[in-house]
């Protein structure tokens, strides 16, 4: 819904039958919309919207498995990235954008610490270490990217 039409640039880009300065098939910005919503906003209906099918519940993405889960995938996929395209550095991000991204990853961190869930879990608890154990799963990871 909505957007701007956008024309190819090169021919790796949009629609292959599209010639350069044609339009892509491409909108921006995509703002993606559930189906019923524009026909009940122009009835008067109140439109509720349906998790689409395979859709987790919010509690079914809190659960500490899946939390865990997307967390080691988006590290492997950063990693992965690496090791396919050889960049690093300014290569991959600017120092300001690699700042965002550990400012996003320590509020991560204070949602997962006293401050959100009410745990203080910084040091050695139960003979486990969170910040050793994750230094294991990265060097895991990274075995396996490189194999």
């Amino acid at each position: 819904m909505g957007g701007t039409p956008v024309l190819k640039t090169r021919t790796a880009f949009g629609d292959q039958t599209a010639k350069v300065g044609e339009f892509s098939g491409v909108i921006e910005p995509f703002i993606e919309v559930q189906t019923g919503l524009i026909k009940g906003t122009m009835s008067g209906q109140k439109f509720t919207p349906r998790p689409a099918e395979g859709t987790r519940t919010l509690a079914e993405e809190m659960t500490p498995e899946s939390i865990s889960e997307a967390m080691i995938d988006l590290a492997e996929k950063i990693l992965r990235f690496i090791q396919l395209s050889g960049k690093k550095g300014t290569d991959i991000y600017t120092f300001d954008q690699a700042l965002d991204i550990r400012a996003a990853f320590s509020a991560l961190g204070c949602a997962t610490d006293l401050r959100g869930i009410g745990y203080k879990i910084l040091g050695t608890f139960d003979g486990r270490n969170a910040a050793d154990e994750g230094v294991d799963i990265f060097t895991e990871i990274k075995k396996r990217i490189t194999e």
